[in-house]
Formats: structure tokens, C-alpha cells, sequence
């Protein structure tokens, strides 16, 4: 094998390391992780549950999980009794600064969930946010912040 022929083999190889070994496409960023809210959230009426009637304030878990620029996570009323509102998966993206540019809630009460709970996030998650209803006769738009914790902490 010639001398030139090594030399071009060498300068392939190493072009080859650079673009595998170098940082991948979707850079971690340190917005990356899991950020978790609960709050109590004000019902503007008194609604009936089948034969319960459902306190004014419910408590809302929201759980986010931030991976680059996308969002995944849910929202859930967990008062067990009266548990139909604001039950929902959530996808969208953020910006480079965590300010919220799309969400999508996909509620489990089909009918219900699209007309009267929440619909969209706004604000940024390092600050405060605002979770928008659809309704204002049942939920007016609810102010939080959330925290980042470690979902996999034993």
C-alpha cells in the first residue's frame, strides 16, 4: 500500500471518529429533567359527582418532563372520590430559555375534558406559569411554579 493511500485511509478515519465521537444531535441541555407542581385549584361552582358533590378546591399533580426543546408529562385531580376534571396527558415544546411555545393536553374524559379543564400551559419553567381553562365557569386560569426533582430517586 503506498504512502498516499495510507494517508487517505488516516484522514477518512479520522473524519469518521470527529462526527461519531462529537456531541449528538440533541444536545442535553439544562432545562433537561423532571419538574413536579401540586396545588389546589378553585372550582367556581359546586358540581355533582354521581352522588357526590365535589369540594370547591381539588388537588392538581402536574408532573413535566423536559427532554432539548419537548415536553411530555400529565395533570391529574387526585381527590378520589371526585376525580373526572383535569385529567390529562401533556405534550408541547419550550424554547432555549424554558418558556412554553406549544402544549397538548390529551384528556381521558373526551367530551368533558376538551369543553371545560385545561388546555394550554404558559409562562416558563423555571418561573411561574399559568395553567389556561377553557371554562371560566368552572376553573379560572391557575398561576404555579414547579420544582425539578430526580424522577428515579430511591
Amino acid at each position: 500500500m503506498s504512502f498516499l493511500a495510507l494517508k487517505s485511509i488516516f484522514y477518512k478515519l479520522v473524519l469518521v471518529l470527529y462526527f461519531y465521537s462529537g456531541n449528538p444531535a440533541s444536545a442535553e441541555s439544562t432545562l433537561d429533567g423532571s419538574y413536579k407542581s401540586e396545588f389546589m385549584m378553585r372550582m367556581n361552582m359546586v358540581v355533582y359527582q354521581g352522588n357526590y358533590v365535589c369540594p370547591r378546591e381539588v388537588p392538581i399533580k402536574i408532573i413535566l418532563r423536559i427532554v432539548g426543546n419537548q415536553l411530555s408529562g400529565s395533570i391529574e385531580n387526585t381527590h378520589e372520590q371526585c376525580n373526572n376534571w383535569q385529567n390529562a396527558s401533556i405534550s408541547g415544546s419550550i424554547d432555549d430559555e424554558g418558556n412554553f411555545l406549544k402544549t397538548k393536553f390529551i384528556h381521558k374524559d373526551k367530551i368533558y375534558g376538551r369543553r371545560e379543564d385545561a388546555y394550554k400551559i404558559e409562562g416558563n419553567i423555571l418561573s411561574e406559569m399559568t395553567l389556561k381553562s377553557k371554562s371560566r365557569q368552572f376553573w379560572k386560569d391557575k398561576q404555579f411554579k414547579a420544582t425539578k426533582f430526580n424522577e428515579f430517586a430511591f
